[in-house]
């Protein structure tokens, strides 16, 4: 495609979805995992709903992102999520910038709430973590048992663990 370049040096002609079906390209070639890509895909969809119609990316701006950004803490999200959006959003922009499909302007993240986890007390860590009497107990108890700890031991998250095999 032929960029029709405007006398601020843009890429004048370049719609925000022609430009992201590049940005998916490239991400591809850089091997990035499916998961990732469709974290930017979502993003997408999510923005270009708020921002509908066939836009040019010249057409967002500072903006038009502080709106969104609003637009999406309206809908009672946590900041978390709207961060995740907005991270996956920016990843995109900064592409389109660096081809100069749009002007340059900086993306800054919301201010995320901190929540106190609530934690298990000792006596209850310790009736957790007890290992079963391996004389009484049944399989998945002493399974339970043997993964907790293993979790507990390594960091390691229980998606690491293939369960189907248990």
């Amino acid at each position: 495609m032929k960029n029709v370049i405007n006398l601020q040096g843009m890429a004048a002609k370049v719609t925000i979805n022609s430009a992201f079906e590049q940005f998916v390209r490239v991400k591809r070639n850089m091997n990035l995992s499916e998961e990732s890509v469709k974290c930017y895909q979502d993003a997408m969809k999510y923005f270009t709903a708020f921002f509908s119609g066939e836009n040019f990316c010249y057409d967002v701006t500072l903006d038009v992102v502080e709106n969104y950004v609003a637009y999406q803490k309206s809908k009672d999200l946590s900041s978390v999520s709207v961060n995740t959006y907005i991270r996956g959003l920016r990843a995109v922009l900064y592409f389109f910038m660096e081809r100069d499909y749009m002007p340059r302007f900086k993306v800054k993240l919301i201010r995320q709430e901190k929540r106190v986890k609530n934690t298990y007390t000792d006596a209850e860590l310790k009736l957790l973590l007890a290992k079963p009497d391996v004389k009484k107990c049944d399989f998945s108890e002493y399974r339970d048992w043997v993964i907790s700890n293993y979790l507990l031991a390594t960091g390691n998250r229980l998606s690491t663990i293939d369960l189907r095999r248990y």
